[in-house]
């Protein structure tokens, strides 16, 4: 089977590459594929801090879209490499394994890793890491996949006295999210025009960016939703709080209040992660269960 390659050029490539990962994922499920969700954040995340034409390709067979690649070089001299193809394309995935290797062939020095992780599940893909001298960190937890099934009867929400839940409105409140988004994350990239270009994104929907706040208005934790509407199943990306409000149940409130507006729009079922092993029992407190392990493998010269 021949395949063609080319440089991700612009959001069209990211509407195209949404709709591979959910159809994909009717055939495969919830792993070891992306939500359509995390093609868009991370594709905002690269496209913020650089320029994604510089990271991923698109790869065709027949002239249809089978899957999509990205090679990274990062300050600390570690490249790291994505692979989203279905496991039913095993020749896809070895090219694009190609691909990934022959670019970090040109970079001094370093590890190349991948960077998403790598679904226990799949055990071919891992096959082929581990015959080109991958080998899982075991130094490091996996990180995991979340799921919640939505069906009648979720918890209530309950939040403290003052507080309360609800979604943004529009693009005038993209200073105050981006201002809490910097807090619990500690970064001051999130900047209120990026922000504001976030809220133009293929699949962003200010209804979906659900917050809880303070009895002064002020937001004290989001957690903000991604559809994948063929397959009925939501996503959420990020989730923070405001460091100086943590441990009040706020984070816990804001995903159970979105998990019952989700069901009301039809989704029958949410994902979160791969988040750090040390996250889940938070998200189990909210009804979440783990799904699946995702490995770090890396390959050093």
């Amino acid at each position: 089977m021949g395949f063609e390659t080319r440089p991700y050029t612009g959001l069209a490539d990211l509407w195209e590459m949404r709709r591979f990962l959910s159809q994909s994922r009717q055939i495969t499920g919830l792993a070891p594929l992306w939500h359509p969700g995390d093609a868009s954040w991370r594709l905002f995340l690269q496209s913020r801090d650089g320029d994604p034409a510089q990271n991923m390709n698109l790869w065709y067979a027949g002239g249809e879209l089978a899957g999509f690649s990205g090679f990274y070089v990062y300050p600390t001299g570690r490249c790291g490499l994505d692979v989203q193809c279905s496991p039913q394309v095993r020749p896809l995935a070895e090219a694009m394994l190609d691909w990934a290797e022959q670019r970090w062939s040109n970079v001094p020095g370093g590890r190349l890793v991948c960077d998403s992780g790598v679904c226990e599940l799949d055990s071919s893909f891992i096959d082929s890491l581990e015959r080109r001298g991958f080998q899982a960190a075991g130094d490091r937890p996996a990180a995991l996949l979340l799921t919640a099934a939505l069906e009648p009867g979720l918890p209530a929400v309950s939040l403290p006295e003052g507080f309360a839940a609800g979604s943004l409105a529009g693009a005038e409140q993209a200073g105050e999210r981006a201002t809490v988004h910097r807090a619990a994350f500690e970064s001051q990239r999130m900047t209120t025009q990026a922000y504001e270009r976030l809220m133009s994104w293929p699949g962003y929907r200010p209804e979906l960016d659900w917050v809880v706040r303070a009895a002064d208005g002020a937001i004290a934790a989001y957690a903000q939703a991604w559809l994948d509407e063929a397959n009925r199943c939501a996503e959420f990306e990020p989730v923070g709080a405001h460091p100086a409000l943590r441990g009040r149940g706020l984070g816990r409130a804001v995903l159970q209040f979105a998990m019952r507006r989700l069901f009301d729009l039809g989704m029958h079922r949410v994902v979160v992660g791969p988040v750090e092993a040390e996250l889940e029992p938070f998200y189990r407190s909210a009804g979440f269960t783990v799904h699946s392990r995702w490995l770090e493998f890396e390959k050093t010269r």
